[in-house]
């Protein structure tokens, strides 16, 4: 949805990771949200992004256009049969993985170590550095399986979230209390 990437940026982000994309078409509109004329179609005005008006014309616009980080998850097997026209859209980032999403798509849900999905995964990771963009992935609080991406080509890793630590951590301290 355009308003919720112009909000974002508006609010002085300087990336995203769209989730969910499964056409080449919804990707070029992301693109084009996140991106200033002539790159895109972002729409702008005196206001937060351009410091209210400080950094209005050509400079703001080519600095946004350069700093703004594009990137969309590829979570579904749908996207991946479109991967060749999403990696060719001139002004993405990176592509980003979700594997449990990508998984469950394959109808193999949770299974991100099967073999369909390792090979999707690696096709992903390797046509996207080709094409010059950045390769990220999703993992969860899963140091070995970042280990495992990282060897194989991915250059950044969502590891977990606060919540997962969080929880791993009550856990191991509720075990220690209890004697177990």
């Amino acid at each position: 949805e355009t308003a919720y990437l112009k909000r974002a940026l508006d609010s002085g982000a300087y990336g995203l990771i769209v989730p969910q994309v499964r056409t080449a078409e919804e990707v070029q509109r992301v693109v084009d949200d996140c991106r200033y004329p002539p790159q895109g179609k972002r729409g702008f005005g005196p206001r937060r992004p351009s410091n209210y008006g400080r950094f209005a014309g050509d400079g703001f616009i080519r600095t946004m256009n350069e700093y703004v980080f594009v990137s969309v998850q590829i979570e579904h097997i749908d996207a991946y049969h479109q991967l060749d026209d999403i990696i060719a859209i001139e002004g993405l980032d990176a592509i980003a993985i979700g594997p449990m999403d990508l998984s469950g798509s394959m109808g193999i849900p949770g299974q991100v170590d099967h073999p369909d999905v390792v090979q999707i995964m690696q096709s992903i990771v390797d046509k996207s550095r080709a094409a010059g963009l950045y390769a990220g992935m999703g993992m969860g609080a899963n140091e070995s399986l970042a280990r495992i991406w990282a060897d194989r080509g991915v250059q950044w890793i969502q590891i977990g979230c606060d919540f997962e630590y969080m929880i791993q951590r009550l856990d191991t301290l509720t075990a220690a209390l209890r004697g177990t």
